[in-house]
């Protein structure tokens, strides 16, 4: 990136009265808007990437970025496709945050006339626009299409840019830019150029100039430059992907949350997982929010080892000045703090690195030195999609559902959805799966999500009960920490500031939600820290230690507890391999007792000579296979599942119990679970 120098800006000065000056001598120079036409004469500009202020007094900001496999009928395909915030999110996942649409817009590449909509983080800082679109023939004159065709270029994107304000709907249009495409060999360049400063009314070049804040020429270049790569790695595949046809995947709706369409959907791949929340193709379903609580997450460098005297990862801070807490994922450097802010009385808008120091500071509690790398607001709220699956376009992960982070169940929530549609979509096109199979994605993992959102919400409102008990949410900051001193040292008060602290136990010991859940129940738990073994169809094959892995099996790397310190090394060496590690990936296990394996292995055959030649199920056998490492848990483990007494347990390739039979179980009963369970 270059920046022009003032000398650039003199000799530009000094020809102004000439505007039709040879290309060489314009070619040193940040255009003016109305020699916008001598593009098509300049392959490269000296200011073809960078930002200066023009004679005219108007900032003139230009990007140039190739684009490999991108075609111009594409870049119009895309400006006539994209209107909404999932899509748009697609173009910057970081910096767009909205899109809306008005006017004529269709995905053929009609555009002109519109307007889009959009709000996006610019330098660091939040921009409401509007762009209107315009035809080529304001900038280039009504000869435009063949002027273009002469000097090789194909197509422009044009338009009128503007300060939005949303609540109204005013707009004060303040620039332009025009995005001049050229296609070369092996793809095309896109010179993307912007004048800012152009408002109505305002002539004078030092007023233009001084219009712009001073972060907006230097951010613009770079978000340009950012977005127009990103979209180069994306567009060929959206583009060839029948999308061009309007045959996107259809979106949820922003007022049902459901899908628009229970149609197949006729996209090239066979398969569409779709991962991300907002920033993914399809937006989830804002169930519940919790009043208006903002919350601003910052991420910042320091090294906080000289105020921290335990080591940890989640650090809270409860101070009037600022609450939330702090993520250490390097005590040494790399920190996020996330807090609620009152947006009222610090818009988002109106945050910078100077606010953000001042409340990184008070959260530290002390002035210590430390870099604000970003920061991004946020609303706590709760949403889970409507629909998990059309045709062969599936959530999963924040695609899905979007929970506050009280609890980190969202991650955990997320990996489970990928364990629980990868063996269903193996199955399906190995062929020992059907369609029914893909289908009960959605039936399983909705109800968990549901449970998992309710329960972070849940941790959300304990922890601003538990502020509140504090005295910390007064808004005299001094009556504030007064509270908070007294409350905390008056034994009076200090008994129930205890029992909210208590109260977070769920916030931090959730193990019944992460593997307690049982598919096919709704069942709430009554508290998340209470993690009940169960034996039963749909739950995960509960853990037990084990001294090895059969050789038939995939061996993965021994778990290595020996951090724990309270563990003696004997102690170390039995704790290596879990029962969940006896299920593979790719097949279905089958476990019995060694005294009715010969049975057991009859029935199996007898099954699996009537299925798809490609299902796999293991046998394996207690005390044959595998065995138990002794103690009080294995004794339990295998009382549950009575296999002394001649039973199995058949599970699923996610660890997940498909189903419990007993002794007398003949070949037809365990073939009908496998038909009923695999849509086969």
């Amino acid at each position: 990136m270059t920046t022009q120098c003032n000398d650039a800006q003199s000799q530009h000065a000094s020809s102004h009265s000439t505007p039709t000056a040879s290309i060489g001598q314009e070619s040193l120079k940040p255009l003016l808007l109305s020699d916008a036409k001598l593009l098509l004469n300049i392959p490269y500009l000296q200011h073809e990437a960078g930002y200066a202020v023009n004679a005219e007094g108007m900032h003139h900001i230009a990007a140039c970025t190739y684009m490999p496999r991108c075609t111009g009928r594409m870049i119009d395909w895309w400006f006539g496709w994209i209107h909404d915030t999932a899509q748009y999110q697609l173009w910057h996942p970081n910096d767009h945050v909205f899109s809306d649409w008005e006017g004529p817009r269709d995905n053929n590449s009609t555009y002109i006339g519109g307007h889009h909509l959009v709000q996006e983080y610019i330098g660091g800082h939040l921009a409401k626009l509007k762009i209107s679109f315009r035809d080529p023939a304001e900038y280039f004159g009504d000869s435009w299409k063949e002027d273009f065709a002469a000097a090789g270029y194909v197509t422009a994107v044009c338009g009128r840019v503007g300060n939005w304000t949303p609540e109204t709907g005013e707009v004060l249009y303040t620039g332009h830019l025009i995005h001049l495409i050229k296609e070369e060999r092996i793809g095309c360049r896109m010179r993307s150029h912007f004048w800012l400063g152009d408002i109505e009314g305002v002539i004078d070049p030092a007023q233009r100039a001084a219009g712009v804040p001073d972060f907006l020429p230097k951010g613009l270049c770079q978000h340009a430059t950012e977005e127009m790569a990103i979209l180069a790695s994306i567009l060929p595949e959206l583009y060839s992907n029948g999308l061009c046809k309007d045959q996107m995947a259809p979106h949820i709706d922003h007022d049902l949350g459901s899908f628009a369409s229970n149609e197949p959907i006729p996209i090239d791949v066979p398969v569409l997982i779709v991962g991300g929340g907002p920033a993914g193709l399809l937006q989830a379903h804002c169930l519940s929010q919790l009043g208006d609580d903002t919350m601003m997450t910052i991420h910042f460098n320091a090294n906080l080892r000289s105020i921290v005297d335990k080591v940890g990862m989640l650090h809270w801070i409860m101070d009037p000045e600022v609450s939330g807490f702090i993520i250490a994922y390097d005590l040494s450097g790399n920190q996020v703090l996330i807090c609620n802010f009152d947006s009222k009385k610090h818009p988002v808008e109106n945050w910078n690195e100077e606010h953000c120091r001042k409340v990184v500071t008070a959260a530290i509690g002390k002035s210590i030195l430390f870099d604000i790398l970003s920061w991004r607001p946020w609303i706590l709220s709760r949403k889970v999609a409507k629909s998990y699956r059309v045709g062969n376009v599936f959530l999963a992960g924040d695609a899905a559902h979007s929970f506050p982070p009280t609890g980190g169940l969202g991650l955990n929530s997320g990996l489970a959805d990928v364990h629980n549609l990868a063996w269903k979509i193996a199955a399906y096109h190995q062929g020992w799966g059907g369609d029914s199979l893909l289908s009960t994605y959605q039936y399983e993992r909705r109800q968990v999500a549901l449970v998992n959102s309710q329960q972070s919400v849940k941790n959300g409102i304990k922890i601003f009960n538990l502020l509140k008990s504090l005295g910390t949410t007064d808004a005299d900051l001094q009556r504030a920490k007064e509270n908070l001193y007294h409350r905390i040292s008056d034994p009076k008060t200090k008994e129930s500031v205890l029992e909210g602290i208590e109260n977070q136990r769920e916030h931090f010991d959730n193990l019944g939600l992460h593997i307690g859940y049982v598919y096919g129940s709704t069942d709430i738990p009554s508290c998340a820290s209470t993690y009940r073994p169960a034996f039963a169809p749909g739950a995960r094959l509960p853990h037990a230690w084990v001294t090895h892995i059969p050789s038939s099996i995939p061996k993965l790397p021994p778990i290595d507890s020996s951090y724990v310190t309270e563990l003696q090394p004997e102690d170390v060496r039995r704790k290596e391999f879990s029962t969940l590690d006896l299920c593979a990936l790719d097949a279905f296990t089958l476990i019995v007792d060694s005294k009715s394996l010969f049975r057991w292995t009859q029935v199996i055959d007898g099954v699996l000579a009537q299925l798809p030649s490609t299902l796999r199920i293991n046998v394996l056998a207690l005390g044959k296979d595998f065995h138990l490492v002794p103690s009080a848990q294995g004794e339990e483990w295998v009382e549950a599942l009575q296999l002394e007494d001649g039973s199995t347990v058949l599970i699923r390739p996610d660890q997940h119990i498909l189903r419990t039979f007993k002794g007398e179980t003949t070949t037809q009963l365990v073939l009908s679970s496998l038909k009923e369970c695999l849509g086969v």
